[in-house]
């Protein structure tokens, strides 16, 4: 069960670092130093007439082709980052039968393994990405799982719970840890949580 808490920081992390603003900034510095000295060469060069125009084209024509290349090199590094850490994910959470999620301030699912989904009786997690509980669960688990997530958001601080939950005409019973899911900011934005069914276990015991 330690999946999810495990799998939560590396994304978080990593996807806060491919921030839009970081691409932003390196473009701008890239822009003006090149328009500043670009610039000062052509004034020491002195050209005139004709051979300035095409001097000033030519500036612009490089400007375009070395901008270009390198926004494609630093919007590729941020995809990588991404997708580096989304297979992190993957690997973590296909590899356990547990079920883990992402759920959003109204319980829409944001991301899960497939596991929910074939607790779900669906084929793959993308099927009920964006599903509300009462879109899986019976309506008074639904309920139980909203009231529990708004409990977490608002405490701020991870809870452990024992629950019985109706999904897909199946009941059963499921040990989940969740913890609140933030924002770059810090503000709590929805919950991150990991279920394993005990229903076996605690039909034995």
């Amino acid at each position: 069960m330690r999946a999810a808490t495990a799998s939560a920081n590396p994304i978080t992390t990593t996807l806060s670092r491919a921030r839009p603003s970081r691409v932003a900034v390196i473009y701008m510095t890239f822009g003006l130093a090149w328009i500043w000295f670009s610039d000062r060469v052509l004034l020491w060069a002195g050209l005139r007439g004709e051979l300035s125009y095409w001097a000033s084209a030519l500036k612009g024509t490089a400007f375009v082709l070395a901008s270009s290349l390198l926004l494609y090199l630093l919007v590729r590094r941020e995809l990588r980052n991404v997708e580096r850490v989304a297979g992190l994910f993957r690997a973590i959470t296909e590899g356990t039968d547990d079920v883990v999620f992402i759920r959003d301030a109204q319980g829409r699912l944001l991301l899960c393994n497939d596991a929910v989904a074939l607790t779900a009786r669906k084929k793959s997690a993308a099927e009920i990405i964006g599903q509300p509980p009462e879109a899986l669960f019976s309506a008074e688990s639904a309920q139980r799982i909203l009231d529990n997530d708004q409990q977490v958001m608002r405490e701020g601080k991870v809870q452990t719970a024992e629950t019985t939950l109706t999904i897909a005409g199946v009941t059963r019973r499921y040990l989940s840890i969740k913890l609140p899911y933030r924002d770059e900011s810090g503000q709590v934005i929805g919950v991150i949580g990991i279920a394993h069914d005990v229903t076996e276990h605690r039909q034995r015991g």
